[in-house]
């Protein structure tokens, strides 16, 4: 499958892009100063690259054609693999509840932009939409992202997409000495389409 919105591509992976994330998780680690840097250090120290091969070896041979896609690669419109997306659910408090049992499903969305000199440039913003898009056509009625409240540069671009501060646990990270609070917005169906002409 393959998503095309303005500057970027969403893709299915590739045993191609297992070089890639090798590399981002093992020598170009930036990125993770801002996607749960709390967790960077245990990260990078479990990472095991021939795991990492084989699970995403598995990925790929039981992935179905027309099944609803949980992640996608990040590319450039040229074709450099840039970085990933993800999704997950959350439940009443907020927290991990990827077995949906929490009703109705709160349908989580993040994304990774591993390349430094992407950022700054407005691809998030381009990526959230195209996510957006392709998980209201699917049927979600709101979706929800969640990260940190220093991650400033995600909170700018969640609210330009639409997304609204929905919970905040004050208090509850720690990142280079200081204390965040976990943020989660939302945005619901009805308001991404006005915003966006659909």
């Amino acid at each position: 499958m393959e998503i095309r919105h303005k500057r970027i591509v969403l893709r299915d992976e590739t045993e191609a892009d297992i070089a890639d994330e090798i590399r981002w998780n093992t020598t170009d680690t930036r990125w993770h100063d801002f996607d749960a840097p709390w967790e960077k250090e245990d990260d990078l120290r479990s990472f095991d690259a021939e795991d990492c091969r084989r699970k995403t070896l598995e990925r790929i041979a039981n992935r179905t054609p027309d099944g609803m896609r949980k992640s996608f690669e990040i590319c450039l419109a040229d074709g450099r693999h840039i970085g990933s997306t993800g999704s997950y659910y959350i439940d009443g408090d907020c927290n991990f509840d990827d077995e949906r049992r929490f009703s109705p499903p709160r349908h989580t969305i993040g994304i990774d932009i591993c390349e430094p000199d992407c950022w700054g440039q407005g691809l998030g913003g381009e990526v959230y939409e195209a996510l957006c898009r392709y998980y209201f056509s699917l049927g979600d009625g709101e979706l929800y992202t969640q990260t940190w409240s220093g991650n400033e540069r995600l909170l700018r671009m969640a609210a330009r997409v639409g997304f609204e501060e929905f919970h905040r646990d004050v208090g509850m990270r720690e990142v280079r000495g200081g204390v965040y609070d976990r943020v989660t917005l939302r945005l619901s169906r009805d308001k991404f389409p006005a915003k966006y002409g659909e």
